[in-house]
């Protein structure tokens, strides 16, 4: 009986892979699955992909292969639930690791009762090591384990650093989107919404790797926006519904970069794209941040925000 599995999802870089393997501690009740989505890099760094599932006999290696090619983390993570058979669930990206602290921390909750439970975790240079600043997430986590207000957890969208109950996942059929971009927010907000009980715990066991050239830190392009975008309209119809509290700070805080995309001639063009394809209050939003992207004067700020939240509320009233 397992009563973790891990869920790694993999895409070209089969050397950072060995490092998230090797801090895995060596335990029967660990069920560690990797999900490669169609790498057409199968050697880093004198690491062979191939020669993996040899190295590595205990972990379960899924070689993901689909007619249209590439269907992202949320594919791979799917195929990976497809397999799963702890208590828990916990996913990590290839490129990151767990810390000496991994495997004490696996012993302290296997038996807890909560659906999910938050961990902080640790930011770190991918190629020094070198820790790096706290992002606002370990704030968020603050405030959600002070207030016990779970909703603030919709503001947590990465599925990293998070133990989830096998059960609820399967209960309530819940997948991640098969987009190659931000899959994890809707998984995150219907997990959210679902739990009855949540835990936020004091103990850091995962390293989030930041590296160059990851889809978190690439360079964006057009196509990639808009995918962003279509992620954002089904996340706001959603929390119209739930949770409308929390509709303007997840807008502002998690999609601020969006709204904010320059160059400014490639913005214009999303907002008018924009037009044909999503909702109207998308729209508004990209228009209102196209016109004013850098308001530096703190009255007219604050004037500005409370109009988008007070335009929201009436929105969501109606």
């Amino acid at each position: 009986m397992f009563n973790y599995s891990i869920i790694i999802p993999h895409k070209n870089i089969p050397h950072l892979l060995v490092r998230c393997l090797d801090s895995i501690p060596l335990r029967d009740d660990v069920q560690i699955i990797v999900v490669d989505d169609n790498s057409d890099i199968l050697e880093s760094q004198g690491v062979n992909l191939l020669h993996l599932p040899a190295k590595y006999p205990y972990v379960e290696f899924v070689f993901g292969k689909n007619e249209n090619g590439r269907r992202g983390a949320g594919y791979a993570r799917n195929l990976g639930l497809e397999r799963a058979k702890g208590k828990w669930v916990v996913f990590a990206d290839a490129d990151d690791f767990f810390s000496k602290e991994f495997n004490q921390v696996l012993n302290l909750y296997i038996d807890n009762e909560s659906d999910l439970i938050c961990f902080k975790y640790q930011c770190v240079d991918s190629d020094t090591l070198k820790q790096l600043p706290e992002s606002y997430y370990m704030n968020m986590l603050k405030i959600a384990d002070e207030t016990q207000n779970k909703k603030l957890i919709y503001n947590i969208p990465a599925m990293y650093s998070k133990f989830l109950k096998r059960d609820l996942i399967t209960k309530y059929n819940i997948l991640f989107q098969e987009v190659l971009f931000s899959n994890d927010n809707w998984f995150n907000l219907q997990v959210v919404f679902r739990t009855n009980t949540f835990y936020v715990a004091d103990e850091v066991f995962y390293c989030y790797a930041i590296r160059n050239n990851s889809l978190t830190t690439k360079k964006r392009d057009f196509n990639n926006i808009l995918i962003r975008i279509n992620v954002l309209v089904q996340a706001i119809l959603f929390l119209r519904k739930v949770s409308p509290e929390n509709l303007y700070f997840w807008l502002n805080e998690y999609y601020k970069d969006i709204v904010a995309w320059k160059p400014k001639h490639q913005r214009l063009k999303l907002i008018f794209e924009s037009c044909n394809q999503y909702s109207y209050l998308i729209l508004w939003l990209l228009v209102s941040h196209y016109f004013v992207p850098n308001i530096k004067h703190k009255i007219f700020h604050n004037a500005f925000t409370k109009f988008i939240k007070s335009s929201l509320k009436a929105k969501v009233d109606s």
